[in-house]
């Protein structure tokens, strides 16, 4: 029995690894930001798909999301931060 508590304890000790992993290094990356203000088309033209979605068709089929902010929101905050 206690073979198998011991034998138990080294296999985990031997399957533990860094919090981060193989991919350690990409924790200190910063994403490159877009000038402010200066959206392209395709991401002029998915704003105005989700305004146009949280205006009309989120106010007529009613709210279905319990998080906040909303998906669409959520996107659309991504999209002005990140491009």
């Amino acid at each position: 029995m206690l073979s198998k508590l011991i034998l138990l304890i080294l296999a985990s000790l031997s399957l533990s690894a860094d919090p981060w992993g193989k991919d350690a290094d990409l924790a200190g990356c910063s994403v490159k930001k877009p000038p402010e203000g200066s959206l392209g088309p395709l991401q002029t033209v998915s704003r105005h798909l989700i305004k146009f979605h949280q205006n009309n068709i989120s106010k007529t089929d009613g709210p279905r999301s319990h998080y906040y902010p909303s998906s669409s929101q959520y996107t659309l905050l991504a999209i002005e931060k990140y491009g």
